[in-house]
Protein backbone atom coordinates (compact mmCIF):
# COMPACT_ATOMS: atom_id res chain seq x y z
CA UNK A 1 0.00 0.00 0.00
CA UNK A 2 1.12 3.41 -1.10
CA UNK A 3 2.05 5.77 1.39
CA UNK A 4 -0.73 8.33 0.24
CA UNK A 5 -3.40 5.62 0.63
CA UNK A 6 -2.53 4.74 3.82
CA UNK A 7 -2.76 8.62 4.85
CA UNK A 8 -6.33 8.68 3.08
CA UNK A 9 -7.28 5.42 5.05
CA UNK A 10 -5.80 6.87 8.25
CA UNK A 11 -7.53 10.41 7.43
CA UNK A 12 -10.77 8.39 6.78
CA UNK A 13 -10.63 6.49 10.37
CA UNK A 14 -9.76 9.97 12.16
CA UNK A 15 -12.60 11.45 10.50
CA UNK A 16 -14.91 8.61 11.67
CA UNK A 17 -13.98 8.76 14.87
CA UNK A 18 -14.67 12.46 15.34
CA UNK A 19 -17.93 12.00 14.03
CA UNK A 20 -18.69 9.57 16.77
CA UNK A 21 -16.83 11.68 19.74
CA UNK A 22 -19.71 14.66 18.54
CA UNK A 23 -22.79 12.19 18.32
CA UNK A 24 -21.33 11.22 21.93
CA UNK A 25 -21.31 14.88 23.15
CA UNK A 26 -24.36 15.88 21.78
CA UNK A 27 -26.13 12.79 23.37
CA UNK A 28 -25.06 13.58 26.85
CA UNK A 29 -27.95 15.82 26.80
CA UNK A 30 -30.37 13.08 26.13
CA UNK A 31 -28.70 10.39 28.68
CA UNK A 32 -29.25 12.83 31.22
CA UNK A 33 -32.57 14.04 30.56
CA UNK A 34 -33.63 10.57 30.27
CA UNK A 35 -31.92 10.08 33.66
CA UNK A 36 -33.44 12.77 35.88
CA UNK A 37 -36.82 10.79 35.59
CA UNK A 38 -35.99 7.49 37.11
CA UNK A 39 -33.49 10.07 39.49
CA UNK A 40 -36.59 11.87 40.66
CA UNK A 41 -38.65 8.69 41.27
CA UNK A 42 -35.42 7.49 43.38
CA UNK A 43 -35.36 10.37 45.17
CA UNK A 44 -38.45 11.28 46.02
CA UNK A 45 -38.64 7.34 47.91
CA UNK A 46 -35.59 8.15 50.19
CA UNK A 47 -34.78 12.20 50.06
CA UNK A 48 -37.14 15.09 51.25
CA UNK A 49 -38.46 16.94 48.43
CA UNK A 50 -36.22 19.98 49.37
CA UNK A 51 -33.19 17.86 49.17
CA UNK A 52 -33.75 16.56 46.19
CA UNK A 53 -34.52 20.20 44.47
CA UNK A 54 -31.51 21.38 45.73
CA UNK A 55 -29.34 18.64 44.46
CA UNK A 56 -31.55 18.68 41.18
CA UNK A 57 -31.11 22.29 41.34
CA UNK A 58 -27.18 22.28 41.40
CA UNK A 59 -27.04 19.88 38.81
CA UNK A 60 -28.74 22.08 36.63
CA UNK A 61 -26.94 24.86 37.51
CA UNK A 62 -23.54 23.68 36.66
CA UNK A 63 -25.41 22.48 33.13
CA UNK A 64 -26.73 25.75 32.62
CA UNK A 65 -23.52 27.66 32.89
CA UNK A 66 -21.96 25.25 30.91
CA UNK A 67 -24.18 25.92 27.66
CA UNK A 68 -24.49 29.93 28.29
CA UNK A 69 -20.45 29.83 28.19
CA UNK A 70 -20.02 28.10 25.05
CA UNK A 71 -23.09 29.57 22.91
CA UNK A 72 -22.47 32.53 21.47
CA UNK A 73 -24.43 35.57 22.49
CA UNK A 74 -27.70 35.50 19.83
CA UNK A 75 -27.81 31.91 21.36
CA UNK A 76 -27.92 32.82 24.42
CA UNK A 77 -31.09 34.65 24.51
CA UNK A 78 -32.50 31.65 22.79
CA UNK A 79 -31.15 29.26 26.15
CA UNK A 80 -32.72 31.73 28.62
CA UNK A 81 -36.37 30.10 28.03
CA UNK A 82 -35.38 26.54 28.70
CA UNK A 83 -33.56 27.80 31.55
CA UNK A 84 -36.19 29.58 33.31
CA UNK A 85 -38.34 26.66 32.33
CA UNK A 86 -35.94 24.69 34.12
CA UNK A 87 -35.71 26.80 37.07
CA UNK A 88 -39.45 27.48 37.79
CA UNK A 89 -40.48 24.06 39.15
CA UNK A 90 -36.96 23.69 41.49
CA UNK A 91 -37.84 26.99 43.08
CA UNK A 92 -41.84 26.24 43.63
CA UNK A 93 -40.65 22.83 44.84
CA UNK A 94 -37.89 24.15 47.39
CA UNK A 95 -41.01 26.64 48.21
CA UNK A 96 -44.08 24.59 48.36
CA UNK A 97 -42.35 20.53 49.45
CA UNK A 98 -44.49 19.87 46.36
CA UNK A 99 -42.89 16.78 44.95
CA UNK A 100 -45.44 17.55 41.53
CA UNK A 101 -43.12 20.29 41.15
CA UNK A 102 -40.28 18.31 40.28
CA UNK A 103 -42.47 16.27 38.01
CA UNK A 104 -43.55 18.87 35.88
CA UNK A 105 -40.20 19.94 34.43
CA UNK A 106 -40.16 17.46 31.67
CA UNK A 107 -42.97 18.89 30.25
CA UNK A 108 -41.94 22.50 31.03
CA UNK A 109 -38.76 22.11 29.29
CA UNK A 110 -40.79 20.78 26.30
CA UNK A 111 -43.11 23.33 26.51
CA UNK A 112 -40.42 25.61 26.28
CA UNK A 113 -38.32 23.93 23.28
CA UNK A 114 -41.53 24.47 21.42
CA UNK A 115 -41.48 27.99 22.29
CA UNK A 116 -38.11 28.28 21.23
CA UNK A 117 -38.88 26.60 17.81
CA UNK A 118 -42.24 28.67 17.39
CA UNK A 119 -40.41 31.93 17.60
CA UNK A 120 -37.92 30.86 15.18
CA UNK A 121 -40.69 30.10 12.36
CA UNK A 122 -41.73 33.95 12.94
CA UNK A 123 -38.15 35.72 13.19
CA UNK A 124 -35.13 35.09 11.68
CA UNK A 125 -34.63 31.60 10.30
CA UNK A 126 -36.12 28.16 11.28
CA UNK A 127 -34.23 26.44 14.20
CA UNK A 128 -33.64 23.41 11.79
CA UNK A 129 -32.28 26.21 8.83
CA UNK A 130 -29.94 27.16 10.75
CA UNK A 131 -28.49 23.72 12.48
CA UNK A 132 -28.67 22.61 8.37
CA UNK A 133 -27.04 25.78 7.09
CA UNK A 134 -24.08 24.86 9.78
CA UNK A 135 -23.68 21.57 8.38
CA UNK A 136 -24.01 21.63 4.79
CA UNK A 137 -23.40 25.35 3.63
CA UNK A 138 -25.98 27.45 1.72
CA UNK A 139 -29.51 25.41 0.71
CA UNK A 140 -31.26 25.27 -2.31
CA UNK A 141 -34.95 26.74 -2.29
CA UNK A 142 -36.96 23.07 -1.81
CA UNK A 143 -34.40 22.41 1.07
CA UNK A 144 -35.54 25.40 3.15
CA UNK A 145 -38.87 25.19 2.50
CA UNK A 146 -38.17 21.76 3.77
CA UNK A 147 -36.50 22.86 6.84
CA UNK A 148 -39.60 25.02 8.24
CA UNK A 149 -41.96 22.36 7.41
CA UNK A 150 -39.12 20.20 9.74
CA UNK A 151 -39.38 22.83 12.37
CA UNK A 152 -43.05 22.90 12.05
CA UNK A 153 -43.11 19.04 12.85
CA UNK A 154 -40.82 19.51 15.67
CA UNK A 155 -43.14 22.06 17.16
CA UNK A 156 -45.83 19.92 17.26
CA UNK A 157 -44.27 16.94 18.66
CA UNK A 158 -43.05 19.44 21.87
CA UNK A 159 -46.57 20.53 22.29
CA UNK A 160 -47.63 17.09 22.23
CA UNK A 161 -45.01 15.58 24.46
CA UNK A 162 -45.62 18.20 26.96
CA UNK A 163 -49.57 17.91 27.29
CA UNK A 164 -48.48 14.11 28.31
CA UNK A 165 -45.72 14.63 30.34
CA UNK A 166 -47.77 17.65 32.15
CA UNK A 167 -50.79 15.39 32.40
CA UNK A 168 -49.05 12.26 34.16
CA UNK A 169 -47.62 14.90 36.48
CA UNK A 170 -50.51 16.21 37.77
CA UNK A 171 -53.07 13.29 37.44
CA UNK A 172 -50.46 9.99 36.99
CA UNK A 173 -49.16 7.33 38.96
CA UNK A 174 -45.49 7.74 39.31
CA UNK A 175 -44.27 4.62 38.09
CA UNK A 176 -46.24 5.84 34.17
CA UNK A 177 -44.60 9.76 34.74
CA UNK A 178 -41.58 8.33 34.88
CA UNK A 179 -41.61 5.62 32.17
CA UNK A 180 -42.86 7.81 29.50
CA UNK A 181 -40.75 10.53 30.78
CA UNK A 182 -37.79 8.52 31.34
CA UNK A 183 -37.85 5.73 27.90
CA UNK A 184 -41.06 6.33 25.92
CA UNK A 185 -40.83 10.30 25.20
CA UNK A 186 -37.30 9.78 24.26
CA UNK A 187 -38.12 6.69 21.48
CA UNK A 188 -40.36 8.96 19.90
CA UNK A 189 -37.60 11.61 19.77
CA UNK A 190 -35.03 8.30 18.27
CA UNK A 191 -37.81 7.17 15.99
CA UNK A 192 -38.82 10.86 14.46
CA UNK A 193 -34.65 11.48 13.95
CA UNK A 194 -34.18 8.63 12.40
CA UNK A 195 -37.20 8.44 9.73
CA UNK A 196 -36.31 12.02 9.22
CA UNK A 197 -33.27 10.91 8.15
CA UNK A 198 -33.86 8.21 5.65
CA UNK A 199 -36.69 10.45 4.50
CA UNK A 200 -34.07 12.94 3.75
CA UNK A 201 -31.72 11.04 2.19
CA UNK A 202 -34.30 9.91 -0.23
CA UNK A 203 -35.47 12.91 -0.98
CA UNK A 204 -32.31 15.09 -1.15
CA UNK A 205 -29.50 12.23 -1.89
CA UNK A 206 -27.54 14.86 -0.03
CA UNK A 207 -24.98 13.92 2.93
CA UNK A 208 -23.12 15.77 5.35
CA UNK A 209 -21.11 13.51 7.29
CA UNK A 210 -23.26 12.00 9.89
CA UNK A 211 -23.29 8.76 11.42
CA UNK A 212 -26.22 7.23 9.57
CA UNK A 213 -24.86 8.28 6.06
CA UNK A 214 -22.22 5.90 5.03
CA UNK A 215 -25.52 3.25 5.00
CA UNK A 216 -27.56 5.47 3.57
CA UNK A 217 -25.07 6.69 0.89
CA UNK A 218 -25.03 3.33 -0.19
CA UNK A 219 -29.19 2.56 -0.38
CA UNK A 220 -29.65 6.22 -1.66
CA UNK A 221 -26.79 7.17 -3.91
CA UNK A 222 -26.70 10.95 -4.70
CA UNK A 223 -28.24 12.18 -7.69
CA UNK A 224 -24.81 13.16 -9.70
CA UNK A 225 -23.82 9.18 -8.99
CA UNK A 226 -26.54 7.87 -10.46
CA UNK A 227 -26.80 9.77 -13.19
CA UNK A 228 -23.10 9.18 -13.88
CA UNK A 229 -23.37 5.21 -13.69
CA UNK A 230 -26.68 5.05 -15.74
CA UNK A 231 -23.65 7.42 -18.45
CA UNK A 232 -21.41 4.62 -17.82
CA UNK A 233 -24.13 2.12 -18.38
CA UNK A 234 -24.92 3.37 -21.50
CA UNK A 235 -21.56 3.55 -22.98
CA UNK A 236 -20.65 0.05 -21.82
CA UNK A 237 -24.08 -1.21 -23.67
CA UNK A 238 -23.27 1.28 -27.29
CA UNK A 239 -19.48 -0.05 -27.00
CA UNK A 240 -20.72 -3.84 -27.01
CA UNK A 241 -22.69 -3.05 -29.90
CA UNK A 242 -19.74 -1.80 -31.86
CA UNK A 243 -17.58 -4.64 -30.70
CA UNK A 244 -19.90 -6.91 -31.43
CA UNK A 245 -21.00 -5.43 -35.19
CA UNK A 246 -17.56 -5.69 -36.03
CA UNK A 247 -16.94 -8.93 -34.85
CA UNK A 248 -19.40 -10.13 -37.75
CA UNK A 249 -17.81 -12.31 -40.43
CA UNK A 250 -17.74 -10.68 -44.20
CA UNK A 251 -20.14 -11.83 -46.25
Amino acid sequence: MSDAAAARRAGGRGGRARRALRAAAAGLPLAAGAAYPFAVHLGLRHLDVRALALGVGALLAVRGAWLLRRAEPAERRRLLVPLAAVAAPIAAALGSRDARALLLLPALVSGALALVFARSLVRGRPIIETIARLQAGPLPPDEVRYTRTLTRIWCGFFVANAAVAGALALAGPLALWTLYTGALAYLAIGLLLAGEQVYRAWRFRRYTGSLGDPLLRRIFPPRAERGAGSRLEGAGAHAGEGSSGGSRPAR
